[in-house]
């Protein structure tokens, strides 16, 4: 896409905008600034809604693994942070829509070593549950397992060592209806190395059950009558090498079957992913060895018995290994797996493949980032529409950046946003939630420089987005940036100083931005606007121009903040009103007046981000 940017200045008398048409204005005012841009092709995208990073006390590493969104848009993120000096702790963080940090809650277990969450889920009531791996007093790692209350209170806490009394690591957990939390991992078991050590807690944190399995479980699941489900890999004890081995338990903990899968290498084969549909029946994934040494994806479905009902492989164009990470299914009982393949030239790719319920393959779509080297997909998530969200780690400029991909129901790619962190780092991408609206979500280790090493960066994309195309400031002066710093939340502001007014009435700040709409009739227009100033003691005004009376309407008065917040108007009575019938123009004026009787500016607008969302 070509931009082109246009610059003009004008000094000229007191007064106000009294016409424009296209992107010639006659601008009447203190001091006009106007800015252009000329796109093509500008219309609906995906855009950073916000960037929250968070870098712990110990001003080290700190990357996150698992995340949740709930009903109200709040996202939860948890994972291992540096508390300084040689140890890690749980960090989990609440975000509310916009972004805003509510609360982190840290554990540190009892001898202050190393803990690292792994897994994390919500209930209908926000209640918080996460999962991992703790350092103990004498007994190495246990699993700890943790429940907050919506404040981020620590409610309890339910630490197990196994019976070999070392290291057991707690990688998956779910929670029913009832508030039961299950979790399940691999633990250290007296004389027979490494076993699946499932947990069933009540809602208190009593253990109610531990079962014992075949050696490293890597997922769980829970279906609606309390059986519970696992998977991971188990030594085989004819030939030494790993077997997918996934395990129902009912209810109280009671084994039911064991399904095991050999793939036809005779080799290692690791399973990564479970899910279980509404009539009980299994899906699994992972790495199975083909014949000739080299790994492929193998998809497996079991009945509700545990009997296989078909295998699906994937080897990739490259021939070379290729590993499912993970996996999810919709409705209509159509799977989706997701991970790396080796390409035709490329290394590793992106590799996301759609099956029937009958496992028969439909699409493979496969995504080589720009850097032409390794793209490495960590998470999956399929909406109500059937369409495919991914992502991970993708080589550009040198460096991983986190590339989450958008596929349509017949694996059509519909759009790609990468991030590249602070100063062009590695940033590493392991999980990703799509909300009702359409929100995507994701989350991992972003590189933050020598002073904050790794930091979480959660990310919130916006679909169904417009981005403004053209740019005006007047009663005003620019200070740095143009339209092109509105167009991503990047921390790269458009700078704004007041410039002299002549009463307290009249706000010294107009901001004027306009997009085009996409065609078609909406429910709802919502605007978005991220920024700050430097002074407290400034009003922010979000208009909209209204088409049918000629007149800007407020819709949006607040006291602007000194940090970085996000303003978000939402409109559904009518919203059609601010949108120009036959050119889908829409206009958006963005106002800051200092409060009091204050004639001297030394304040700034600083606005990082605008954007308007069209719902049809």
């Amino acid at each position: 896409m070509k931009r082109f940017l246009m610059i003009s200045t004008a000094a000229v008398g007191r007064g106000e905008m009294i016409a424009k048409t296209g992107f010639a204005r006659r601008l009447i005012g203190v001091a006009v600034f106007l800015f252009a841009l000329a796109a093509t092709g500008v219309g609906q995208v995906t855009t950073e809604a916000w960037v929250a990073r968070y870098n712990g006390p110990g001003n080290y590493n700190d990357g996150a693994s698992a995340l949740a969104v709930d009903g109200a848009g709040n996202v939860y993120i948890t994972g291992y942070s540096s508390r300084g000096g040689t140890g890690y702790d749980y960090a989990t963080i609440k975000y509310d829509s916009n972004g805003n940090q509510l609360w982190v809650a840290r554990y540190n277990g009892p001898v202050s070593g190393h803990d690292t969450a792994e897994a994390l889920a919500i209930d209908a009531a926000g209640n918080v549950y996460v999962t991992g791996y703790s350092y103990g007093a004498g007994t190495d790692y246990d699993y700890a397992t943790i429940k907050y209350d919506t404040n981020g209170n620590q409610l309890w806490v339910a630490r197990y060592n196994g019976p070999g009394n070392y290291d057991d690591r707690s990688r998956a957990l779910a929670v029913d209806a009832a508030g039961n939390v299950y979790v399940t991992g691999n633990s250290y078991s007296t004389g027979t190395y490494y076993d699946y050590a499932t947990i069933k807690y009540d809602s208190n944190g009593n253990q109610l059950w531990v079962a014992y399995g075949y050696d490293f479980a890597k997922a769980l699941a829970v279906d609606a009558a309390g059986n519970v489900y696992v998977t991971g890999w188990s030594r085989d004890a004819g030939n030494g090498y790993h077997d997918y081995a996934t395990i129902k338990y009912d209810s109280n903990g009671n084994q039911l079957w064991v399904a095991r899968y050999n793939g036809p290498g005779n080799y290692h084969d690791d399973a990564y992913a479970l899910a279980v549909d509404a009539a009980g029946n299994v899906y699994v994934t992972g790495y199975s060895n083909g014949v000739g040494n080299n790994v492929d994806y193998a998809t497996i479905k079991y009945g509700s018995s545990g009997n296989q009902l078909w295998v699906a492989r994937y080897n990739g164009p490259g021939n070379g290994d290729d590993t499912a990470e993970a996996l999810a299914i919709d409705a209509a009982g159509n799977v989706y797996v997701t991970g790396q393949s080796y390409g035709a030239g490329t290394n590793f790719d992106y590799a996301t493949i759609k099956y029937d319920s009958n496992g028969n393959q439909l699409w493979v779509a496969r995504y080589n980032g720009p850097g032409g080297h390794q793209d490495i997909a960590k998470a999956l998530a399929v909406d109500a529409s059937g369409n495919v969200y991914v992502t991970g780690k993708s080589i550009g400029a040198g460096n991983y950046h986190y590339a989450t991909v958008k596929y349509d129901s017949n694996g059509n790619q519909l759009w790609v946003a990468r991030y590249n962190g602070l100063v062009n780092g590695s940033d590493l991408a392991y999980a990703l939630a799509v909300d009702a609206a359409g929100n995507v979500y994701v989350t991992g280790e972003s590189y933050g420089g020598a002073t904050s090493d790794y930091d979480y960066a959660t990310i919130k994309y916006v679909q169904n987005a417009v981005l403004p195309q053209t740019l005006d400031i007047f009663r005003g002066r620019l200070i740095f940036g143009g339209l092109q710093q509105l167009l991503q939340s990047d921390d790269q502001r458009l700078v704004v100083a007041p410039g002299p007014v002549f009463t307290n009435s009249q706000s010294p700040i107009h901001i004027i931005i306009e997009g085009t709409a996409p065609s078609g009739n909406l429910s709802e227009l919502r605007f978005a606007l991220e920024g700050q100033t430097t002074s407290t003691n400034v009003e922010q005004r979000i208009e909209l121009y209204n088409f049918l009376t000629s007149a800007y309407e407020t819709v949006d008065l607040r006291p602007s903040t000194t940090s970085d917040s996000l303003a978000e108007v939402s409109i559904t009575n009518n919203p059609q009103r601010f949108i120009q019938s036959g050119t889908r123009l829409m206009r958006t004026r963005m106002r800051y007046k200092a409060n009091g009787p204050i004639f001297t500016y030394p304040w700034q607008a600083r606005l990082d981000h605008t954007y308007w969302t069209i719902f049809p």
